[in-house]
């Protein structure tokens, strides 16, 4: 079970480091709002292994959730002593997203280090700068404004992320046919969670792709124009309410943004191809009734051409 924290592909990494093969996956808001007794009965019910991969309690996004899961942690693990079970069976990862960084590509600009909310990165003299993993929350403000994609975030990589985009495209055109609108969309982790679990190979349906980002901000508007170069013919972004955003001071970085990307897109004439809509995943079926219209209202629209032409 986990928190937002890490992009799917990780949580798999992370499991075959930890040998489990079968699995039941469950995503939630915060580890700390499940009850003590689900852990429990999960155990007596046959469940062999419970691994929690939760926010470190310093970037813990709900109010009490660090506290409550502190208690509930210490309260299952007595509990779970008590009745003889050892201490492997269940385990908790503080494991949230960090900046990795690639110092032979550092050009000592120091963009990151005004850029970044949290004081992680700090600059050296006649040297590249150095980043406190301790202090970093993974906000992906500094990955995008390196000029040379020497800081990037674990499992969100720009190379890996613009082959997938292309790779879904291909996958999507032998899916499909021309008359099928073709439909690329990036969700922050936070803001939805049952279509990205339901999400099956990079796909909710056979026109529609997906790609989970770990946040707003983290969305490069050349990625975003790179997708209408691979032929999507919309791109659609769910993103969190202001007030439920876990990295608040990112929030402009991801403003800054998107009004770049407006601005982009009404000068090609394709900025009805793009939309950005606030989602929680406390809305169910929100979502997918605002995805629906998204792509009812790109189906209207002119065939497009190679770069956007209609």
């Amino acid at each position: 079970m986990k928190s937002g924290t890490l992009p799917s592909c990780e949580v798999i990494d992370l499991l075959e480091e930890h040998k489990v093969n079968r699995f039941i996956p469950l995503r939630l808001p915060c580890v700390g709002r499940v009850p003590t007794e689900f852990y429990v009965e999960s155990i007596l019910a046959g469940i062999t292994k419970i691994l929690m991969i939760q926010c470190d309690l310093v970037s813990c996004r709900m109010k009490k959730g660090s506290d409550n899961s502190s208690v509930k942690i210490e309260t299952v693990r007595e509990l779970l002593d008590e009745l003889d079970y050892g201490e492997d069976v269940f385990t908790v990862i503080e494991n949230p997203l960090k900046a990795e960084y690639f110092t032979e590509k550092c050009v000592g600009c120091d963009k990151c280090v005004f850029i970044c909310p949290y004081k992680a990165i700090k600059a050296q003299p006649l040297a590249t700068p150095e980043i406190d993993l301790e202090l970093c929350r993974g906000c992906g403000a500094c990955a995008l404004i390196c000029p040379h994609l020497a800081i990037q975030l674990r499992g969100f990589e720009f190379d890996p992320s613009v082959d997938a985009m292309h790779n879904l495209m291909s996958e999507l055109e032998s899916k499909t046919g021309n008359d099928v609108p073709k439909i690329l969309v990036y969700c922050c982790q936070w803001s939805e969670f049952t279509e990205l679990d339901n999400a099956k190979s990079g796909f909710l349906r056979d026109n529609v792709a997906i790609v989970e980002i770990p946040c707003a901000n983290g969305l490069d508007p050349v990625q975003v124009m790179d997708a209408f170069r691979a032929g999507f013919d919309g791109v659609f972004v769910a993103v969190c309410k202001e007030e439920d955003c876990k990295l608040k001071e990112g929030r402009m970085t991801a403003d800054v943004n998107f009004e770049a990307i407006d601005k982009t897109l009404k000068q090609l004439e394709m900025l009805d191809r793009f939309e950005i809509v606030n989602h929680s995943p406390r809305y169910v079926d929100g979502f997918k009734a605002k995805l629906d219209s998204f792509i009812s209202k790109i189906s209207k629209l002119p065939e497009k051409g190679s770069w956007g032409e209609a």
